[in-house]
């Protein structure tokens, strides 16, 4: 019984593999260098996810803002400054796919202009639960998959890296 189930996870990390090279690269688009002090994170849950954060949740990854020459991020939508911030971070989950052995989601992340409406940068994290296991691999943990507990957020700094990434010029493609 034990051999199956860790085999099941096994078998979710390599549904996973080709999924990974094809969404765990981000997108930068920036023209400019991008100064704010403040980032408004607009995150919207799906339905049956009550793990996405309500406005008052802070996600782990959070407390790597305003430090290290990185803008405070903004959760309460009520905030003074709430209005004023020039970006938002917007988080959308949503079910890639699922079936009766693997469910894939993905959070995508994207760093937009609020004048324009412009996307700065864009990246996915992706999660397959196999079993007992979860692997994700993305704008976090980069295109190798990784096991990881049942969190229901990306914990390191990844996201962080990204927005950092996301406020400097992209990079020149011919």
């Amino acid at each position: 019984m034990l051999l199956g189930i860790a085999a099941w996870g096994a078998a979710g990390a390599a549904h996973l593999e080709p999924l990974c090279q094809a969404y765990a690269t981000p997108e930068f688009r920036a023209s400019g260098r991008i100064d704010a002090e403040t980032i408004l994170l607009d995150a919207k849950p799906q339905q049956d996810d009550p793990a996405l954060i309500s406005g008052v949740d802070r996600p782990p990854w959070a407390r790597h803002f305003g430090r290290e020459g990185l803008p405070r991020l903004i959760i309460d939508r009520n905030d003074a400054e709430a209005s004023m911030s020039a970006l938002v971070l917007e988080v959308r989950r949503v079910t890639h796919s699922k079936n009766l052995w693997f469910e894939v989601t993905m959070e995508r992340f994207r760093l937009v202009d609020r004048e324009w409406g412009t996307v700065l940068a864009e990246g996915d994290e992706l999660w397959v639960d196999a079993g007992r296991a979860r692997h994700h691999c993305g704008i976090v943990s980069g295109t190798t998959v990784v096991d990881r507990d049942r969190s229901p957020w990306p914990d390191g700094a990844g996201v962080a890296r990204f927005v950092a990434r996301g406020l400097l010029p992209a990079p020149f493609k011919p």
